[in-house]
């Protein structure tokens, strides 16, 4: 990855929501499982998962 790319990808991360910024620093940033982040947010798993998803469509979206 090139700092270039680096750089593109933080800026798409400060264009999402609050709470989907959160899911990418807690499980992406800080390696929490998506298990633990499900837990914590009182989410089932697979709610997590598919929130997960649209977080990572987004970002693809943002960096094209």
């Amino acid at each position: 990855i090139t700092a270039q790319e680096v750089i593109d990808l933080k800026r798409a991360v400060a264009k999402l929501p609050a709470d989907e910024m959160e899911l990418v620093i807690m499980v992406y940033y800080s390696g929490m499982p998506v298990k633990t982040y499900a837990e914590k947010k009182g989410l089932s798993y697979q709610q997590a998962m598919r929130k997960k998803t649209k977080v990572l469509e987004k970002l693809r979206y943002f960096v094209k």
